[in-house]
């Protein structure tokens, strides 16, 4: 395995196979419990961004986690600032600020469209440059030495073949394009560079593709690309092309037969054939493809999961099981040829994608040294494949997620809503369409079809996180939420061309988390730890036996990664929307650092509310570390004199029979005086620091 340097946290999660992992030693289970605020920085309110961002707005705070490059702390806000501090002290060293003219861009790209707004996943770094997603399909590296932009190349979005034009009742034009994907991850022994481009949702369209490029020029030259969906005129093939390289997900397979996966090769084709629609409809497409891919440097292999199938809500026009929708995907990083795919969801109807990191991972299988690639999915499943070949060597389902049987007797799912209303029993309500089964792949339109009454969603989004792996203990961690009941009715039934759409009451149960350590060597529970009535979203990171799990409460709960025990609790006072980081810093101390402030409100997005500026919190160890005081105590105990005659011989004979003797008991007791972590009402605090310690620095 590749580790990186102890120092640094140079990607997204952690490190290249994305662990989010430190093998750091200084902060462990002893002394997590002293971990102390050593200094903080509150970012400034979106509006410093001004005029820098023609026709598109600006959100609050940040949800990057923040990287550590040889002393250096860098982060960046959903503004799409990018900031660089000491990580010793927190002065500010650079600010790279971002401007983009939106409008000007839509006028010369027709395929823009969507989203005019959107956050900043996070930043990777490698060969000295920072990348930053996407948005706006562009090519962004800042030079992490001074702060200077390497280069920006835009209009990489701006000729996709087989983007369109559609031609249907209701619109006329190209998909469009601007969900903005993570940040590439670069192929460091060619120095090819491997990005994901475009995406949609509900009703955008937009051609989703992954392209490699070559990194040895300035700027970045295109050596492949590869299409994650068929043309706008369909491909009747589309799903039988690679077939012999996949799997599919079936969950009445797994329940009933105890089956990980079904080969593609097994499915009839009749259900596979004509997949997304010929002609394919404009209002559906791959989502872009968010979380940090893994790089097997030995083999030259990707790995990466793709957001939802687009027009999840509503699939008339939708037949097939909608490859490569909602799956984990290998592709060769020098060709960009397709090794072996498995989809999570199948003919996804509730927005199931299989985003956030991807973990590649060695560990002992049977005996045998076994490279390994872990996903958890938005419906809050976690698979283990195996790297070479894709099949899943376990699936792990949440004891509190399996199916709930009605009163009626009826399995319906994991649904928390009215009881009389759901699918198919044997699909989960339809949220699991069977791949071998034609009505859910050629048949079936919405998930309660021919009903055009509410249907159940439950959970939403219960999978909305980066999860953890620790190479030490081969452990996984991940926080899987109840997410929330939501009664929804698809719509409207007009016909052709009408754009997919949901209305729905959300929110209607309480959200809860359950932090799950999974043995991979087994795909057993090791420890579960319950946080009640809140909501998750970000991640979980694991160093030196303990476990970091920051929460919608606004508290970082500190976890023992052996036991699940709570060994200490940080307040942060504002609800956390991202994994904290850990890297040392120039004099060599281990920090932990925590980025909180979120540009969303509601809880579409984990229950993550309201919006707030934020700031950077670091955390680290005492710099007098308290000593345990020696504590002396003394027993005071009575020695009975026993005197004893023995009378024969008329002797007098006096004897000292102790019965006890007195003992000096030394005991130690480590006294530590209290350290508070509660901040509150941070948000407000920042809102006015921000406005006097800000300041800008054009770079």
């Amino acid at each position: 395995m590749c580790i990186r340097d102890i120092a640094n946290w140079d990607h997204v999660n952690g490190n290249h196979w994305a662990q989010n992992w430190s093998p750091q030693t200084e902060i462990g289970q002893d002394n997590a419990h002293l971990l102390e605020l050593k200094w903080l920085f509150p970012f400034p309110h979106s509006s410093v961004a001004g005029d820098r961002l023609i026709g598109a707005g600006a959100q609050e705070g940040s949800i990057a986690p923040p990287l550590i490059i040889d002393g250096v702390l860098y982060v960046a806000t959903n503004w799409r600032d990018i900031y660089a501090f000491d990580l010793d002290t927190g002065e500010l060293l650079w600010i790279n600020e971002f401007s983009y003219d939106v409008d000007a861009a839509m006028a010369k790209n027709p395929n823009f469209g969507g989203f005019s707004v959107g956050h900043i996943h996070g930043l990777n770094y490698d060969n000295g440059l920072l990348w930053t997603s996407n948005l706006y399909c562009t090519i962004r590296a800042v030079h992490a030495k001074t702060g200077e932009t390497a280069f920006m190349s835009e209009d990489q979005c701006l000729d996709i073949p087989g983007n369109g034009p559609y031609n249907w009742p209701g619109y006329s034009g190209p998909g469009k394009c601007n969900i903005a994907s993570h940040p590439g991850s670069l192929y460091r022994k060619e120095n090819i560079v491997i990005q994901g481009f475009c995406g949609a949702d509900l009703n955008w369209g937009g051609r989703m593709f992954m392209r490699g490029y070559d990194m040895n020029y300035n700027p970045p030259q295109e050596i492949w690309t590869t299409y994650m969906q068929p043309p706008a005129e369909g491909d009747p093939d589309w799903a039988l092309r690679n077939c012999a390289k996949g799997w599919f997900f079936s969950y009445p397979a797994f329940v009933e037969d105890g089956r990980t996966g079904i080969p593609c090769s097994e499915v009839p084709e009749e259900n596979l054939v004509n997949d997304w629609g010929v002609p394919k409809h404009w209002s559906s497409a791959v989502a872009a493809q968010w979380g940090q891919q893994a790089i097997d440097e030995e083999t030259g292999i990707v790995y990466f999961g793709t957001g939802n199938q687009g027009g999840w809500a509503n699939q008339t026009w939708i037949p097939g099981p909608n490859l490569y929708a909602g799956s984990l995907v290998a592709l060769d990083a020098k060709t960009g040829e397709i090794v072996w795919w498995y989809q999570h969801v199948v003919r996804d109807m509730v927005e199931g994608d299989s985003s956030w990191n991807t973990i590649l991972a060695e560990i002992p299988w049977n005996g045998v040294q076994t490279k390994v690639v872990i996903k958890l999915s938005t419906t809050g499943l976690i698979w283990m494949h195996d790297a070479a070949t894709g099949e899943a060597l376990w699936v792990f389902e949440a004891p509190h997620l399996k199916s709930r049987v009605d009163p009626d007797g009826v399995p319906r799912g994991r649904t928390g809503c009215v009881p009389e209303i759901g699918g198919e029993p044997r699909t989960q309500d339809g949220y699991w369409n069977d791949p071998m089964d034609h009505w859910d792949m050629q048949g079936k339109s919405w998930l309660n079809e021919p009903s055009t009454d509410f249907f159940c969603w439950m959970p939403v989004r219960a999978g909305e996180s980066d999860v953890a792996f620790d190479p030490e203990r081969n452990l996984m961690v991940a926080a899987i939420s109840d997410g929330w009941g939501s009664k929804n009715a698809v719509g409207p039934f007009c016909g052709i061309g009408c754009l997919a759409a949901v209305s729905g009451d959300y929110a209607s149960t309480a959200m809860n988390t359950t932090i799950y350590a999974v043995d991979t060597t087994t795909g057993d529970i090791e420890w579960s730890f319950f946080i009640d009535k809140v909501a998750f979203r970000g991640g979980v990171i694991i160093s030196n036996g303990v476990v970091y799990a920051p929460a919608a409460d606004g508290i970082l709960y500190v976890l023992n990664a052996d036991t699940g025990a709570l060994i200490d609790s940080l307040n942060v006072g504002v609800a956390l929307g991202a994994q904290p980081t850990m890297g040392t810093t120039a004099s060599g101390r281990t920090v932990l650092i925590q980025s909180n402030g979120v540009g969303f409100t509601g809880g579409g997005i984990g229950g993550i509310n309201p919006a707030a500026s934020g700031s950077i919190m670091v955390y680290g160890l005492p710099d007098i570390m308290p000593e345990p005081e020696v504590i002396i105590e003394r027993v005071e105990v009575e020695v009975e004199k026993v005197v004893e005659i023995e009378r024969e011989v008329e002797v007098i004979v006096e004897k000292e029979v102790p019965v006890e003797v007195e003992k000096e008991v030394i005991k130690t007791e480590e006294v530590i005086s209290p350290i508070s972590y509660v901040i509150i009402g941070l948000g407000v605090v920042l809102a006015v620091v921000s406005g006097v310690l800000y300041t800008r620095t054009r770079k």
